[in-house]
């Protein structure tokens, strides 16, 4: 299983709060804090929606920004 690691960081590198995260891609706070300290692993459908909220691919959730780079060809 690939850890969701970059959630945290691109959210904070954005200046963006759990709960704006939350309202952004329609889920509840409480799961954006258990996504980001790994207690839980998101669906297809969630890591969507977080990417998205996130304005990045949902690939860089999971690998981090040099995804998007090596995409980018």
């Amino acid at each position: 299983m690939k850890q969701f690691s970059a959630l945290r960081m691109i959210r904070q590198s954005l200046g963006m709060s759990q709960c704006e995260l939350a309202r952004r891609a329609g889920i509840r706070q409480p799961l954006v804090s258990e996504l980001e300290t790994g207690r839980l692993f998101p669906g297809e459908e969630i890591s969507k929606r977080l990417a998205d909220a996130l304005g990045v691919p949902p690939e860089v959730l999971f690998n981090g920004p040099a995804a998007a780079e090596d995409n980018d060809d």
